[in-house]
């Protein structure tokens, strides 16, 4: 099998537009069998969003040896064990804690392997943590907060949140009260109406490759001659995901392979003609051969340009669209990235 690659870094200017959200816990008849009673964690089952608030100075120090920060040893924490209600990406965030915070996210137990942590230092001091972690349906993981340092300890907050994923299933994915199509996480075909359907399984190798970048990131990589730390977590940016995909059909309808369309169009028109308004800068990464996401972002990790754009700190958000086009190279792989929402 050959692999294609083509890869586009740059600022474009656009402009900023901020995300707010509530945040309760949702409300939706369980789907996974209740988890074991655990001794180190509290159980907070599987609603979507969640928002828990607690302080961890009347707790006590049950969790360390964390790759962030000073690795969580000696300082007060508080976990929580969560419960995929279904597969998918599930972001876990400390915004408006008081603390400077340490998120750990482990395999389910008191001495589960740690899967994804974050400090928020890479995005300035005191800055809230944040990871994204791709779960199975019904997959258990304890969520542990812990203080930067011996100093930090007090009142945190931790967020769940989720995302539609499945835009067809009737159901509430994400515990925000909207379905399917209504939900603004579902967009492009399957939703607009649009002759080109969406294949299940395309949107399944699209959050396969989600993992896949993430995994990267957080252990770091060296770029040809560039060295990378880990970096923060990337979420699947809804608007940027239709572009991504939008462009990987459109080389695959029209037979051809470059970041600028048949229509002249470049990266940095094309998501703001799709209505991404989130901060710069925006890069693009294209693939053509690779007909798994493992192998693809192998391909994009082995070339400096590509792997610079994967690890960069400055991007916070994804879009990434696959396509399976039926002819010739046949897969095509788009990956659109953004400073924020």
């Amino acid at each position: 099998m050959r692999l294609w690659l083509a890869v586009m870094a740059g600022s474009v200017p656009l402009v900023l537009m901020a995300c707010e959200g509530g945040a309760s816990i949702g409300d939706h008849a369980p789907r996974c069998a209740p988890a074991e009673p655990s001794v180190c964690a509290v159980d907070v089952g599987e609603g979507l969003p969640q928002e828990i608030t607690g302080r961890s100075d009347r707790e006590s120090d049950s969790f360390g040896g964390s790759e962030c920060g000073q690795g969580g040893e000696g300082t007060d924490d508080a976990a929580f064990v969560f419960t995929a209600p279904h597969a998918g990406p599930f972001t876990f965030s400390t915004e408006g804690s008081r603390i400077d915070t340490i998120l750990s996210v482990r395999e389910e137990g008191c001495s589960g392997r740690e899967l994804m942590c974050d400090d928020g230092a890479s995005r300035g001091e005191g800055t809230p943590s944040e990871v994204v972690v791709e779960l199975r349906e019904c997959q258990r993981v304890t969520v542990v907060v812990d203080g930067h340092d011996f100093w930090n300890t007090g009142q945190f907050v931790l967020r769940i949140s989720g995302t539609e994923g499945n835009c067809g299933d009737g159901r509430d994915g994400d515990g925000d009260g909207m379905v399917d199509c209504d939900d603004p996480d579902c967009f492009g075909a399957l939703c607009d109406g649009d002759s080109m359907s969406w294949d299940d399984g395309w949107a399944n190798l699209e959050w396969q490759m989600l993992a896949e970048v993430n995994h990267y990131r957080s252990i770091g990589a060296v770029c040809g001659e560039r060295s990378f730390g880990p970096a923060p977590a990337l979420e699947m940016n809804t608007v940027l995901r239709e572009a991504a995909r939008l462009h990987s059909e459109d080389m695959g309808r029209q037979d051809y392979f470059s970041h600028t369309g048949l229509d002249g169009r470049d990266p940095g028109q094309r998501v703001r003609d799709v209505g991404f308004r989130g901060s710069g800068p925006v890069g693009e990464n294209i693939a053509l051969g690779a007909s798994t996401a493992e192998v693809a972002t192998r391909g994009f990790m082995d070339s400096p340009g590509h792997c610079e754009n994967i690890m960069n700190p400055s991007y916070r958000v994804i879009g990434i669209g696959y396509v399976d086009s039926g002819s010739g190279a046949r897969h095509y792989w788009t990956q659109n990235f953004g400073g924020g929402h």
